[in-house]
């Protein structure tokens, strides 16, 4: 195992799937370190869902200190370059202070962005827009992909013919900008050297994964993330909902559309689904310096 004492010129980054322990391994490092744990999970951001989001609840809050949760409303616009501003600050702060920044969490976009770089892409106008609808509904996918050929040929040749949204993207910021989004993408330069980061893979067996996915979700709804939901639907029952695990289940079961054991069912399927899709990710997407194997 790790001497977590040697990493205290570090910034320690713990990534992995969700219910692989990632948070408990958090604050066994910050304790160690005299560490501040700092989210980088997209959904633990917002407010009104603390205990569906999985976010570290009040006693481990008091006892170490932790950023970058819950800190805004579920209408309120928020993106991974405002996420990245928001990291590099509290890392610089902790640093100075003579902390360790561990960041925590299961969004790969969000820990590849702040290792990496995050490209800068100009806004799409609405005038591109809407030549972007136009050629939507004159060409499918697979024509559209062979004209991102012709613009940006990097990119098309990893796009699959299928993944229109990516396509469509690739097409929109060519015809704004007239230099390829693969361009732009190479075009990145990363906040800290590579060398300053510590990064630690957490990566579980996969039965025992699953087992943590289903009874997880079991002891979210016994510590309230059913009044959770119906508080917010309550609070704001008109604004578009992230995509957090479990809350259109949630939200189906209490407006009626399918049971109970149904809504428990399919969000447990969903969260080991995505589970199954983070392992994968992480294992072939990142560099890291540890790679934890649990059981």
């Amino acid at each position: 195992m790790l001497n977590f004492s040697q990493l205290k010129d570090k910034i320690i980054i713990i990534s992995g799937p969700t219910a692989s322990g990632k948070s408990a391994l958090a604050i066994d490092i910050a304790r160690e370190v005299d560490g501040v744990i700092i989210n980088s999970d997209a959904m633990q951001v917002y407010k009104e869902l603390p205990i569906l989001t999985a976010q570290p609840n009040l006693s481990d809050q008091l006892h170490y200190p932790h950023k970058l949760y819950g800190i805004i409303e579920m209408d309120t616009h928020y993106s991974v370059a405002m996420w990245l501003d928001s990291v590099k600050r509290e890392i610089t702060s902790y640093k100075e202070k003579g902390q360790v920044p561990v960041i925590v969490g299961g969004s790969g976009l969000y820990i590849k962005s702040l290792v990496d770089g995050l490209a800068f892409i100009p806004d799409i106008s609405e005038s591109t827009k809407s030549k972007m609808a136009e050629m939507i509904s004159s060409f499918d996918s697979v024509s559209l992909h062979k004209h991102l050929f012709a613009y940006d040929h990097d990119l098309a040749r990893r796009l699959e013919p299928s993944d229109l949204k990516r396509i469509t993207r690739g097409l929109a910021v060519y015809l704004e900008t007239q230099v390829p989004l693969s361009k732009w993408q190479s075009d990145t330069k990363p906040y800290f050297p590579r060398d300053k980061f510590f990064i630690i893979n957490v990566d579980i067996e996969r039965e025992s994964l699953y087992r943590n996915c289903n009874t997880r979700f079991l002891a979210m709804l016994k510590m309230g993330a059913v009044e959770e939901v119906e508080t917010l639907l309550n609070q704001k029952p008109s604004i578009k909902y992230p995509k957090i695990l479990g809350l259109y289940e949630l939200i189906n079961w209490l407006e009626g559309r399918i049971t109970k054991e149904k809504a428990i069912e399919k969000a447990q399927q969903f969260t080991r689904n995505y589970a199954k899709r983070q392992t994968t990710w992480f294992r072939n997407q990142m560099q890291y310096d540890f790679f934890l194997r649990k059981n």
